[in-house]
């Protein structure tokens, strides 16, 4: 910055302590000056638009008073933490893990007849003693066959045979290597129990002895007769006791021509 002084002819017409003053007056308002520019440098301008960046310092510190007034009323930011919090799961510490229970199945393949009570109470008065009784032959199908010819039980039990589960020879299927699925309950179920429990008294010999191809018990039925047809190939009596069940055999037509038909005892 360069002063201009004033030139020889204003020196000439004014007095001296007046140039004086005015000089020292233009040296202190060009002090000014330059102080308030010094000024305006430390002071931050704001930026004009959205292109410069804005530092924000935040004081996480609060004061004596500040602190006294957070403690009264709680912030919202509090709360909304305390929010928060509640929606964490639970800790499964001391908690029983849950009990899962086991799916039971039945298995056809050794399921045993469903009964009624009516049938269970006419099982249990099923008494087939003679088929174990010491000094009889053993010939245990010829002594089945008079049992269930004369047996009321089994009359009882055929008749809970539907025709749909006969041949157009009335004939059942009762035991063909396996039991059919419909023997596991009705009428079957109850004709089933009845063997099973007839050759369960035999005695130990006669459950070992072959037979060969199916055998037929002649039943009389009111004004007819059913025929029972029992075994398949070659077979035993004690094969009955732990025997599956079949569902193909269900609705089997039975043609035997081979069969040996029992006449019952007279």
């Amino acid at each position: 910055m360069m002063l201009q002084l004033p030139s020889s002819r204003l020196l000439s017409s004014r007095p001296v302590f007046e140039w004086v003053w005015i000089s020292c007056a233009v040296l202190v308002g060009h002090a000014l000056l330059l102080v308030l520019l010094c000024q305006m440098g430390q002071t931050p301008v704001a930026p004009v638009g959205g292109n410069a960046s804005t530092e924000v310092v935040v004081s996480l510190i609060a004061t004596a008073p500040a602190r006294e007034a957070a403690v009264k009323s709680p912030s919202i930011l509090s709360l909304a933490v305390k929010k928060i919090s509640t929606s964490e799961p639970a800790s499964d510490q001391g908690l029983e893990p849950p009990k899962i229970e086991p799916e039971v199945a039945l298995n056809p393949d050794n399921a045993e007849p469903q009964l009624s009570a009516a049938d269970a109470v006419t099982l249990d008065q099923f008494n087939p003693a003679s088929t174990g009784a010491p000094g009889v032959p053993c010939d245990l199908t010829a002594t089945l066959a008079s049992i269930f010819a004369q047996s009321p039980e089994v009359r009882q039990g055929l008749e809970g045979v539907p025709t749909s589960q006969r041949s157009v020879a009335n004939a059942v299927m009762l035991w063909d290597g396996h039991w059919p699925e419909t023997s596991l309950s009705g009428g079957q179920g109850l004709l089933r129990a009845l063997l099973v429990k007839a050759v369960g008294h035999a005695r130990p010999e006669c459950l070992t002895q072959t037979n060969r191809g199916p055998v037929l018990f002649l039943v009389p039925e009111d004004q007819t007769t059913v025929v029972l047809a029992i075994g398949s190939g070659e077979w035993r009596w004690g094969d009955l006791l732990n025997s599956p069940v079949d569902s193909v055999i269900a609705s089997r037509n039975i043609f035997i021509p081979t069969a040996s038909v029992i006449q019952p005892a007279t």
